[in-house]
């Protein structure tokens, strides 16, 4: 057969590689077109996107839910920075620049308001304690009348005493009328903050001149020089109202004006921006016209190629069968043979056996490298890493599919540090591994069981059919770890505390696990065994926590944390006994922060053991003080709370005594309250600890008492001086004679033992008579008074207390 010429190859060749280069250039420029028209539709939805989202940003900056202001119309000129025409750049700096101005200003009335309402707040309790010292002068004087009766020598006395009870009276509604007016006042502020200015001038300048009334009618009567203080900072408080209301009503003048501005910008910017995308998708159409002119070319070429390739493949398969022939003929003729066991061959062989061995064993060491930094060396599950891996799909997968459902189950099993201290840590691993054998069980296949670390796991369920399904599985969880397991010989039943994050959108993987412990740290607090679905409120408020935390801890170092105290009173003759020193936390931003707060806060952080101390320190040097001022003759017992965390430090001996020489304080004026809780959960050594308190001669008291579970045994063999009787039962012993029988059964208890009783948290007068006929010798609570600032305090123990009436 005639084979082509090489003119006729090269000439072949050519025209295949012209085809190959047009090929590839098609293919580059149809990517290209393809990659520019996903981008302009990308940037499209994005654009409108990040309007939607800044809308919802101011709305949540104006209503006071985001701290810092979000700024969203630099962002987005800076992300979509050259892609944007200037009159669309202009806008949203426009809009900007006006919803900055609004944002301050509307900080500025938030704070305003705040500050007025602390103002309204602090005169209220003012205008409460008048109202409450006549209400209580006017009682004695009618209690005095009863026990009186007519006067033999005439008329005089009785009269006066009616008159006195009149002004009283007087004084009461007066001061019934100023406390009213204040509530309406405070309702005119608040109808400014939510309405507007709207219609609330007139009503403001209604309810002021009736507040000026009031304090006009009050200043008739004769007044202590209390009393007249108080009226002074009325009118005083009342001038400032008005000023504080004038400059609110202009404030919120201006934001209505800027409220309009606001709306006046978005409407324009929606206009252009509405303009600006339909340009874009004229593009992005425009694009995809060049795509199908370029696929059809892109295809044209292909079809050629194929043909010429089919033609040349066809003609060379004949030359080559040729040059087959003629090569068969040619060894036929030559005897020609290869000899394939050379010692070549056997050589390269060798090598090649060496080389597949050492291929070998690299692949097991980097599969054992690999499931070192994927698994759980103790339980053999997955590990963190492996669980963010797998999370990484999982969002993919919801990102590409809307429907797709998956949840996080982050479980720390309860009480796990009690079977590691007690059985030993053998034991403990025993625990883990039976523990993950179990939650691999409860799951699907596809699902994935990890460890964290310590006694922390987290299962990954995918693909689920709906929310409830998590719940589901949950449930049986909580039913199969139930059952009793045995482990080195001892029967144990496991718990855990679960939290739960379901399908969340947009997040990280280590977002995720942090919302499910989030969760489970919400469902410990609630006990032993219990779980919780992650919400937004839960991450805000371990937000707020954190930053509590980060504000005491601060406030302790800087030793801003006050120190109150609250009167102890002797019942029968109406003399200070003593007082219990309470801690109190006045935060910068947020005002007053209860003791319910932040007192959980420091024993869950630890801030406990340096606030303990602040609290102790202080309540010597003002005790010491007191004492060197009234001498020693007087004796006031200052008493100290002490948290579990403080009761259980090996240095709280040495701290005592410490706090006891620098202030100059005898040891019998101090008074450390510590729970029956803390007695049971540390008994093998609260007796060894007491004493060595009792022997720096400090007095001790069971605070709380009858809410715990101590036994008469314990308490008899404690060194206690002091039982202090629950609010609970105080608050009740009026209506239930159950409760009567138990404060009178604990009395009887002390007087046999030898102990002092406190009774606490008493408000009313019917408490106290009751108290004082079952024998209860010394009380503590609001019907005497609350606890009082240092400089409070001062006054009450320089002036003194009128003596509770013994009629």
């Amino acid at each position: 057969m005639h084979l082509p010429s090489i003119g006729t190859r090269l000439y072949q060749l050519v025209v295949l590689m012209c085809l190959l280069v047009g090929l590839a250039i098609s293919m580059l420029v149809l990517k290209r077109v393809d990659s520019h028209i996903q981008e302009r539709t990308q940037e499209v939805l994005r654009l409108d996107k990040a309007l939607s989202s800044l809308d919802a940003d101011e709305e949540a900056a104006l209503r006071g839910e985001t701290v810092a202001m979000p700024s969203g119309h630099l962002r987005i000129s800076e992300h979509f920075k050259g892609h944007l025409t200037p009159e669309v750049e202009g806008m949203l700096v426009t809009r900007g620049g006006i919803f900055d101005q609004l944002l301050v200003l509307t900080r500025r009335m938030e704070n305003e308001h705040t500050e007025v309402f602390s103002k309204l707040l602090d005169i209220t309790d003012a205008v409460r304690y008048i109202h409450q010292h006549h209400a209580t002068f006017l009682q004695n004087l009618v209690n005095r009348e009863a026990i009186s009766g007519p006067s033999p020598s005439g008329r005089d006395p009785q009269r006066k005493l009616n008159e006195s009870a009149n002004t009283e009276l007087s004084i009461i509604r007066e001061s019934l009328n100023i406390y009213t007016s204040l509530f309406d006042i405070h309702a005119v502020f608040f109808k400014l903050q939510q309405a507007g200015p709207e219609g609330v001038g007139e009503l403001f300048q209604k309810h002021m001149a009736k507040f000026n009334a009031a304090i006009t009618a009050f200043e008739d009567y004769s007044l202590d020089a209390q009393d007249g203080l108080l009226v002074e900072e009325l009118l005083l408080t009342g001038k400032n109202f008005e000023q504080s209301f004038s400059g609110l009503v202009e404030m919120a003048r201006e934001r209505v004006r800027f409220l309009q501005l606001l709306d006046q910008s978005k409407a324009a910017l929606n206009v252009t921006t509405q303009k600006f995308l339909a340009e874009q998708e004229a593009e992005v159409r425009k694009a995809q016209l060049w795509s199908d002119i370029l696929q059809t070319t892109f295809i044209a070429v292909i079809v050629l190629f194929a043909a010429l390739f089919i033609a040349h493949c066809s003609q060379m398969s004949r030359a080559v069968k040729r040059i087959a022939n003629e090569a068969h003929m040619l060894q036929k003729d030559l005897g020609h043979r290869v000899d394939t066991d050379s010692a070549w061959f056997d050589e390269f062989q060798a090598v090649f056996m060496t080389f597949n061995t050492m291929a070998g064993t690299l692949g097991h060491q980097m599969g054992q490298l690999t499931s070192l930094a994927f698994n759980d060396t103790l339980t053999g599950l997955p590990n963190r890493t492996h669980l963010l891996h797998r999370l990484e799909y999982a969002i993919a997968a919801s990102r590409k599919t809307p429907d797709y459902i998956f949840a996080v189950v982050f479980l720390d099993l309860d009480r796990f540090k009690i079977i590691n201290d007690s059985l030993g840590h053998e034991c403990g691993d025993e625990v883990l591994r039976t523990f993950g054998r179990t939650l691999v069980e409860c799951i699907r296949e596809g699902d994935t069981v990890a460890r964290l670390g310590g006694d922390e796991f987290a299962i990954l369920l995918e693909n689920l059919r709906s929310r409830r399904e998590v719940i589901q599985v949950v449930k049986r969880i909580k039913a199969r770890i139930a059952k009793r397991i045995s482990v080195s010989g001892f029967g144990l039943i496991v718990q855990a505390s679960i939290g739960i994050s379901i399908n969340p959108k947009g997040q990280k993987p280590e977002d995720i696990l942090r919302d499910a412990d989030i969760a489970m740290y919400d469902a410990k607090k609630k006990g032993a065994g219990k779980f919780k679905v992650y919400t937004p409120r839960l991450g805000e408020q371990a937000l707020r926590v954190l930053n509590m935390e980060l504000d005491l801890r601060q406030a302790i170092e800087r030793e801003e944390i006050e120190v109150y105290f609250q009167p102890i009173m002797e019942l029968e003759t109406g003399r200070l006994h003593g007082f219990e020193a309470l801690a109190r936390w006045s935060h910068p931003v947020h005002g007053v922060i209860p003791p319910s707060k932040f007192i959980p806060l420091a024993e869950e952080t630890g801030l406990i053991l340096p606030l303990g101390r602040l609290v102790l320190s202080r309540a010597c040097g003002y005790a010491g003080r007191w004492h060197d001022t009234l001498g020693p003759g007087v004796g006031l017992i200052v008493h100290v709370n002490l948290s579990p965390k403080q009761f259980c430090d090996a240095g709280l001996v040495q701290e005592v005594a410490r706090e006891l020489g620098t202030h100059g304080l005898p040891a019998r004026l101090l008074n450390l309250e510590i729970t029956e809780t803390m007695l049971m959960a540390n008994a093998i050594n609260a007796l060894g600890i007491m004493n060595r308190l009792k022997d720096l001669g400090v007095g001790l008291s069971l605070d709380d008492f009858g809410t715990g579970y101590s036994s008469l045994g314990n308490l008899r063999d404690y060194p206690v001086d002091t039982f202090k009787i629950d609010r609970s039962f105080i608050t009740r012993l009026c209506h239930d004679q159950k409760t009567e029988d138990m404060v009178q059964l604990v009395l009887a208890m002390s007087r046999t033992l030898g102990k002092e009783v406190v009774a606490e948290g008493v408000e009313n007068a019917g408490q106290v008579a009751l108290l004082r006929s079952l024998g209860c010798r010394l009380v503590q609570g609001y019907h005497f008074s609350r606890p009082l600032s240092p400089r409070d305090m001062d006054a009450f123990i320089e002036f003194g207390v009128p003596r509770y009436q013994t009629a």
